[in-house]
């Protein structure tokens, strides 16, 4: 965690000292998130309503194309009809992703970004209507993680550009590690969310 935290001040740092003499290319964004778990299991998950808030660097790399690092804060988990079950998850991200810009007109550019995302659980908790696990932290318990507290993933995003300043798009995280380890659980789960999001270029 400490790694993960120096990582996220380095990247704020030198995403400001880089703003100095350039505009239009960090983002602040945030919005809703409506997660889920993808999973084989036989109980299917029903969405949870989560936020994200963080920031995003666009360093053109050639004509329209841009890396598009960053860092966010994702509150993702899942809501189970059996034991009344809420699963609250949340994130660290480090998204490390591509993006391409079409000018529609002067005012408005469509903006398509994809590309992997490393996340750290942050902190959680998992409540449940049941004797035994009433409540428990999500990325610690008996001494071992019930959770894995580290993600990957892949996302996919669209969105618009007003004005050069105003950001408003879609997004969807497909996480591609286990949530559990396998000889722990009889079903394999997955982090799955989509994001409706707002942000502003400086």
């Amino acid at each position: 965690m400490k790694r993960l935290l120096s990582t996220i001040a380095i990247i704020i740092a030198f995403s400001a000292a880089y703003a100095q003499d350039t505009h239009d290319i960090i983002c602040l964004r945030t919005g809703f998130n409506l997660a889920r778990h993808i999973s084989d299991a036989k109980a299917s998950s029903k969405i949870k309503f989560g936020i994200n808030a963080g920031l995003t660097v666009d360093f053109e790399i050639f004509n329209n194309f841009f890396a598009r690092p960053g860092i966010m804060f994702s509150m993702k988990g899942a809501r189970y009809d059996e034991f009344e079950t809420v699963e609250n998850l949340n994130y660290f991200e480090l998204p490390l992703l591509v993006a391409y810009k079409i000018n529609i007109t002067n005012n408005i550019v469509a903006d398509f970004q994809t590309g992997a995302f490393l996340a750290g659980g942050a902190f959680g908790k998992v409540k449940r209507h049941e004797p035994q696990y009433k409540e428990f932290r999500a990325f610690k318990r008996y001494n071992n993680d019930e959770y894995r507290r580290f993600d990957i993933g892949w996302n996919f995003g669209v969105g618009v550009i007003l004005k050069k300043h105003y950001y408003f798009g879609f997004g969807y995280d497909l996480s591609l590690r286990l949530l559990h380890e396998r000889d722990y659980m009889t079903w394999h789960q997955k982090n799955g969310c989509s994001m409706i999001n707002i942000g502003y270029y400086l």
